[in-house]
């Protein structure tokens, strides 16, 4: 996969053809009196996020072309040299950047500004179904057979790096969010199976997950699970106590001769009350639940608890990425309708509180009624002290009841994660295993980095993987002098941006006999660098390209252009493919104009 040209429909912008191998997008000095001119906004930069937009990266509103209203009218069209000899060109406009046309071709550098006949027209950026969705057709067109299964976008930045990806070798600026999203690609890209590796990051995903819904569960389970057995206990006497009393209950007689109440009836209303006045508790209990729940602090995220209580079981990890802003206001729209629901339960259940209430005093009321007709009111006294120690033993059973059950449900997330923490240990030491054992690509990875590092740097550079503390990998490199002691080079930008290039550039020579990336773009990685180092790398990627076949695209400033024992740059005129200036009307810059 190479890229061949860049162009708009006739908008003011530098049409860019590129070399197949060796590329120069060289800066320079218009006017070099003007001390105010300033060569590292002419738009080299720019070039690279162009090509990353036409490799259909999703834009937001603060992307440079969306943020602009001089860009609404872009239509941008780029060519792609395929890996079997053919050709693609991407339309994409900025003002409906979501809708993407595909032209296959044979022939090289076509001009399809004006054409027609589009094999796939405006395609949805992020359609559902794939034989329509533009990324997926583009991944088939590309037929890589390195990293199958991953997003060609997912390894992309390493290849087309901007000043932003040189702070770190093996993660790029785009990956803020977390350690799944990139590095099971990046180990895969270096031989592994990364199979352990997901696994392992799911596992501890689900851990996670797990803790949080623990802890606020524990916001509505007060309960120590140490006192199991002691409740347990409790809960045994209260069932005694209850049997002593209902058996009083049940040899209760009323001797009176007038009275003409059925005890049988009364009891029938007795059991009635008890049960309706523990319905009355639970629901009471779940009113002061609800209304709780309805008083914490907005940072707790119920709707999320909901979630996370149908992951316990089975967790399917989402890796939506989300722009953070984005993210706290739906997450506050997540609060709002929770809180509406809370609302409607916390009313559904005071109107039954309500009902219920009515109904004890009916059911009151009619034993009451029955109960005036006893004569004897000494006895029904005593009657009416059993019942109400029956209904007192029948509340606290029931709290103890609840009480255990809170337990069960504390033990149940204890031993799920302690399940997954032992799970995460065995993937751990799997992973370290498999680390230990290396793989053939990552050894010749290694060796061509090591190899490109010292013929540039005159340094030898180590890249290692390295457990860490938990159990994951992480990708490491330095630069030692030749006593293998840190000569202080490794912490440097500039030797760090040079770390970047050789790492990008024996992944791709490593790949070369197979389809994948052909093609790297590195902007400004000279910069600031000992003259030596600059004619070094120029002289070692043009032998590159022309041995492997490898296209590779620099940007330089002219002052900072090396020169060689002749006084001149390295590079043809054929190799400088775009040539940007600082003249004051703007006409030398990437697209002939000034803009913020």
């Amino acid at each position: 996969m190479r890229i061949l040209q860049i162009y708009t429909n006739d908008k003011p912008f530098k049409r860019v053809k590129f070399n197949e191998g060796f590329n120069v997008v060289l800066a320079r000095v218009f006017d070099p009196t003007d001390f105010k001119s300033n060569t590292h906004n002419l738009g080299k930069t720019l070039l690279v996020e162009v090509i990353n937009f036409m490799c259909l990266k999703s834009i937001d509103k603060n992307h440079f072309l969306k943020s602009n209203r001089k860009f609404q009218d872009y239509v941008f069209f780029i060519e792609i040299l395929l890996n079997d000899g053919r050709c693609v060109t991407i339309k994409r406009s900025v003002l409906k950047n979501t809708k993407i046309s595909l032209k296959v071709h044979e022939e090289r550098y076509l001009d399809l500004s004006s054409e027609e006949d589009w094999d796939y027209v405006d395609l949805s950026l992020n359609a559902k179904v794939p034989e329509k969705n533009p990324k997926i057709i583009l991944e088939k067109l590309f037929d890589f057979d390195v990293l199958e299964n991953v997003s060609y976008r997912a390894t992309l930045n390493y290849f087309f790096r901007t000043q932003d990806d040189y702070s770190d070798v093996f993660k790029l600026a785009k990956f803020q969010g977390a350690h799944l999203g990139w590095k099971p690609a990046l180990y895969r890209m270096l031989g592994f199976d990364d199979e352990i590796m997901v696994a392992k990051y799911e596992k501890a995903h689900e851990e996670k997950k797990l803790q949080e819904l623990k802890v606020e569960s524990s916001k509505y389970i007060s309960v120590d699970p140490k006192k199991q057995d002691r409740i347990r206990g409790a809960l045994e006497q209260a069932y005694d106590q209850y049997e002593v009393v209902e058996a009083k209950i049940d040899s209760f007689s009323f001797y009176e001769e007038n009275t003409s109440v059925d005890r049988d009836l009364v009891k029938v209303y007795d059991s009635k009350i008890t049960e309706t006045s523990a319905a009355l508790y639970r629901l009471q209990h779940d009113c002061e639940l609800l209304e709780k729940s309805t008083a914490e602090s907005p940072d707790v995220d119920i709707h999320s608890l909901e979630r996370l209580y149908n992951e316990a079981n089975v967790y399917f990890p989402e890796q939506l990425r989300k722009d953070y802003s984005e993210l706290v206001e739906f997450n506050k729209a997540l609060m709002t309708e929770r809180k509406l629901y809370v609302d409607q339960q916390i009313e559904r259940v005071k109107n039954q509180i309500i009902k219920v209430e009515e109904h004890l005093r009916v059911i009151d009321g009619q034993r009451s009624e029955l109960v005036g007709k006893i004569k004897n009111h000494d006895s029904y006294k005593v009657f009416k002290e059993y019942q109400d120690e029956s209904l007192k033993i029948s509340q606290e059973i029931n709290l103890l009841k609840m009480e255990m059950e809170n337990i069960d449900v504390v033990k149940q997330f204890d031993r799920k994660i302690s399940e997954v923490k032992d799970n995460i240990n065995d993937l751990a030491g799997q992973l370290e295993e498999q680390v230990n054992k290396s793989s053939s690509v990552f050894k010749n990875i290694r060796k061509l980095f090591s190899q490109y590092a010292r013929l540039i740097l005159d340094e030898t550079a180590e890249m290692w993987l390295e457990p860490n503390t938990n159990g994951n990998v992480d990708f490491k490199c330095s630069v030692t002098g030749d006593s293998d002691e840190d000569s202080g080079s490794g912490p440097g930008h500039s030797y760090k941006k040079m770390l970047c290039a050789c790492f990008d550039i024996s992944i791709v020579q490593n790949y070369i006999k197979k389809s994948f990336y052909r093609s790297i773009y590195h902007d400004g990685v000279l910069e600031s660098m000992d003259n030596r180092i600059k004619l070094t790398h120029i002289n070692w990627m043009k032998k590159l390209c022309r041995e492997t076949g490898m296209q590779y695209i620099i940007t330089l400033i002219e002052h900072d252009a090396p020169l060689d024992e002749n006084g001149k740059f390295p590079f043809t005129d054929e190799e400088i493919v775009l040539e940007l200036d600082d003249r004051p009307d703007g006409t030398g810059k990437l697209f002939e104009f000034s803009f913020t």
